[in-house]
Order: C-alpha cells, then sequence, then structure tokens
C-alpha cells in the first residue's frame, strides 16, 4: 500500500517583531515516486519574503520509509498585525501525469516596535566576528580590517549606515566600506551572514588606536535599543623606508665583516704559503752560502733585503722576540762560512736546526705579529 502524501508548515516564530525574518518551511512527505515543482510565489500581504534553499532527505515514519521535499522562505513582516500566508497550488508529476495539490494556510502575528526606530536598525542581537589585525603594519600602505555580521533582518544598506558613523582622523585614512553576502549559495534559514571589509591606510608611525565599532540593535526582550560594542585595537605602525635601510645598513656590516675575514684568511694563506716556501728553501740548503741566503730570504721585505745576518737575526727577534737558539745557529753559520781554519759544522743539520726555530714563529704581516708572543 502506498503511503499517504504529508504536508507539514512551520514558522520559526509565530509572533516575529516587525522587521525581524523568520523562517517558514513546507516538508512533503510522499513515497519516492513524485517529482515536485518548485512552488511559486507565496501569497503574504503585508510581508517580504525571500526563497531559501530546497533541500531532500529519507525519514522512517511508523515503519514506512518517506522522502521528504523541504521548501523554505524567508518572511519579514513589515507591519504589526496579523499576516496570512496562502500556498499555491503544489505541482506535482507521476510517470508523466500531472497532480496539483492544495495546502492549508498560515498566519503569524507581528508584534509592533517602537514608532521612533530606525528601519536600518536590527530587531534582535546579531552576531558581530572582526578579523585580528596584524600586530605591526607600514605606514602609508593599504590594510583591509574585516569582520562579519550575523543576524535575522540585517541588508547590506542597514549596516552601511550602522557603520557609517566611523570616521578617520589625522593618524588613519578610511575608504568606502566594502559589505558582501558571506552566504555559500542560497541560506537554508532566515538567518543572513555579511562580510565587511574596511580598507584604511595609516598617516603615522607609532601606535595607532582603531577606532571601537559599535552596532546598536532593538532587543525586543527589553524593549530597549542595546548595542554589540567591539573596543578598540591597538596596532603599531612602522616606517618601512627605515627598516629598508636598517636591513641595508645590517647587510653592509656583515658584507664588510665577510669581507674582512676573507682578507685575513687570504693574508694568511697567503703567508702561510710563504712561510713554507721559505722553510723549504732552508731546510734544502747544500751548503753554507745556501743556508745564508735562504735564512736572508725568510720573510724579506724590500726595505730589509741585501741585509747581512746579522741585521736579520736583529729584524727577526725585533719582530717574533725569539730566545737565543737561533743566534746559536746564525753564529755557527758565520763560522762555516767566513772561518779560516776547518769548522766541523754540518750544514744540514744546521738548516734542520733553524727550521725547527723558525717554524714556531707565528705568522706576521709587515713588521705586526698576527699573535702576540713573549719573549722568554
Amino acid at each position: 500500500q502506498m503511503p499517504p502524501i504529508i504536508f507539514k508548515t512551520a514558522i520559526d516564530s509565530a509572533h516575529p517583531q516587525v522587521r525581524q525574518a523568520t523562517t517558514l518551511t513546507l516538508d512533503i512527505y510522499d513515497d519516492g515516486t513524485l517529482q515536485w515543482a518548485a512552488p511559486q510565489e507565496l501569497v503574504a500581504i503585508g510581508a517580504h519574503q525571500r526563497r531559501l534553499a530546497e533541500s531532500q532527505r529519507e525519514e522512517l515514519i511508523e515503519g514506512q520509509r518517506y522522502t521528504v521535499h523541504r521548501y523554505a522562505w524567508a518572511l519579514m513582516p513589515l507591519r504589526e498585525g496579523s499576516v496570512k500566508i496562502e500556498f499555491p497550488l503544489l505541482d506535482a508529476f507521476k510517470f508523466g501525469t500531472r497532480l496539483r495539490y492544495p495546502v492549508p494556510p498560515l498566519r503569524l502575528v507581528a508584534a509592533p516596535v517602537p514608532a521612533y526606530l530606525p528601519v536600518h536598525v536590527p530587531i534582535g542581537k546579531p552576531q558581530l566576528t572582526v578579523a585580528t589585525l596584524p600586530s605591526e603594519i607600514a605606514l602609508d600602505r593599504p590594510v583591509n580590517w574585516r569582520f562579519t555580521v550575523r543576524g535575522n533582518g540585517i541588508s547590506e544598506e542597514g549596516i552601511a549606515k550602522l557603520l557609517s558613523s566611523i570616521r578617520g582622523n589625522e593618524s588613519l585614512r578610511f575608504y568606502p566600506i566594502q559589505i558582501s553576502s558571506g552566504d555559500n549559495g542560497r541560506p537554508t534559514s532566515a538567518v543572513q551572514t555579511l562580510r565587511i571589509t574596511l580598507p584604511f591606510v595609516p598617516l603615522q608611525t607609532g601606535k595607532l588606536l582603531m577606532p571601537e565599532i559599535n552596532l546598536p540593535y532593538y532587543d525586543p526582550v527589553t524593549a530597549r535599543v542595546e548595542s554589540v560594542l567591539i573596543p578598540a585595537l591597538s596596532v603599531e605602525v612602522f616606517n618601512p623606508i627605515w627598516i629598508a635601510v636598517k636591513k641595508i645598513a645590517v647587510g653592509l656590516v656583515m658584507f664588510l665583516a665577510v669581507a674582512g675575514l676573507g682578507y685575513v684568511l687570504f693574508n694568511k694563506i697567503r703567508l702561510a704559503l710563504q712561510r713554507r716556501k721559505s722553510l723549504l728553501l732552508i731546510s734544502r740548503a747544500e751548503n753554507a752560502g745556501d743556508l745564508h741566503r735562504a735564512l736572508l730570504q725568510f720573510e724579506s721585505e724590500n726595505s730589509v733585503q741585501n741585509l747581512t745576518l746579522q741585521q736579520w737575526l736583529m729584524h727577526i727577534q725585533k719582530r717574533y722576540g725569539v730566545d737565543e737558539q737561533l743566534m746559536a745557529v746564525v753564529s755557527k753559520l758565520e763560522v762555516a762560512r767566513y772561518a779560516e781554519t776547518y769548522s766541523a759544522v754540518h750544514i744540514t743539520l744546521l738548516a734542520h736546526d733553524a727550521v725547527k726555530v723558525l717554524k714556531k714563529l707565528p705568522l706576521s704581516k709587515g713588521g705586526w705579529t698576527v699573535h702576540s708572543t713573549r719573549r722568554p
């Protein structure tokens, strides 16, 4: 046996305030074999209607499975008193046959609001959500201040008027407000969501105090005009030019530091290679003359070239403060080179001793030592 067709109508609030939207639903229960056409416009004199989203679901009632087709409207009474709501004949099709069904009318009673209340003030408390601003913003660069408003019976024009009191000052300049619908597609209830974007430009550096947001509304319970208040926010405004200058200065300091470090390393490597070359030349000396020339070339400069061995020794001692071991090497070399009698000095061993002493000396440049040493 085919289950009967059931029509159910409901209103969220049978006694809404004037200009307070309420949701009207029409649920059609059938066995799933009917194709329903969307209802035509309602007859509701004295009320504004807005079509909401349709939906479909399955439901089990007393063992019978029904397909439930839901149609919905947002109704906003525009004057106080009783409003009669009449539904058009509903069209359904089954196997190509057109069927028509009547739906009983409804009635709602709208409560009055004070005559002094502006038409753009919402009835009932709206929800106001403000997006967080960055803790720091740049001077003279536009920033979007975003927030959302949810409520019954709100409109873009009305919210724009309510927020028109937000003004700029010497610290910031506001641009025209932008309002758009926040509902994705057609909503399913009379509650609307509006997205608000308030562009502004900071004009001064330092702490910027944003204006508070005060959204008035009429509370039917207290019969008073209340408000949703978002306290003033403070953000820090910085000058991006000074930030760029600081970055350039830091980058320049880092570059100079790296360049200086590179120069020091390059100089140390160069001196180390020269030292190694000089020590190699000393170690390969085969006679007293070779060793004499090799010692004079050890870290020699244009100003100290062509010196005697004693003058070279004084130069090394002045630069490094070496002990008497090098003096002994020089004395033995002079004996080996200038003595008229036979000298038993072994040049290879003498060169080895010279390398051993000179190898311990720190690297230097231009007569200045890289590491401080103390003369023993």
